[in-house]
């Protein structure tokens, strides 16, 4: 328990480090040795978590997913629809991705989006679609997902000129068409 315990912690600064140096450049220009040095923990403690910066990356992506994740109900039943957010469903996730204390700014910064958003439709994909879904099943949830994150993401870097309750309600009719 006490190593789960400090792994955890090292994983927390490590992670921590990483967000506090993309605040300055992008993750492509930080070296192992500067996130080190700015978590206070050895190189050979980053290598036994990560093996690259990339993973490092990709394990906030999905801290990041699992907090969207919280907001959603399970829907891996046979009868219901996994591509239809509802209206306050998406207003929770409108709200976690638009707050101040979001990470997304640093995480969607030149280059990083392509690796953020790679990263999302594989982790809601695996959990939101049935491993024996139809090719149009597949690359509608693909579709929707993508399309609902980047409305949300250009909505925030808009200045979020219209209410989230309308953009929210926008979202989720189209989630609930039946012709995508």
């Amino acid at each position: 328990m006490q190593e789960d315990r400090r792994k955890r912690k090292s994983r927390a600064a490590l992670r921590g480090a990483l967000m506090k140096l993309m605040e300055q450049r992008s993750p492509s220009q930080i070296t192992i040795k500067a996130l080190c040095e700015t978590a206070d923990v050895n190189r050979s403690t980053f290598y036994a978590n990560y093996g690259t910066i990339e993973d490092l990356l990709s394990d906030i992506h999905a801290e990041f997913f699992h907090r969207i994740e919280l907001l959603l109900p399970e829907r891996r039943e046979p009868e219901t629809d996994p591509h239809h957010v509802t209206e306050a469903e998406f207003l929770r996730i409108i709200g976690l991705m638009a707050a101040p204390d979001s990470p997304l700014p640093l995480l969607l910064r030149d280059d990083d989006a392509r690796l953020f958003v790679q990263n999302m439709v594989q982790h809601f994909m695996t959990r939101y679609v049935l491993t024996h879904a139809s090719c149009a099943g597949h690359y509608s949830y693909t579709y929707r997902t993508i399309g609902s994150f980047t409305v949300i993401t250009q909505w925030i870097r808009e200045g979020m000129p219209c209410p989230a309750q309308e953009l929210a309600a926008l979202l989720s009719s189209m989630s609930a068409d039946p012709i995508l």
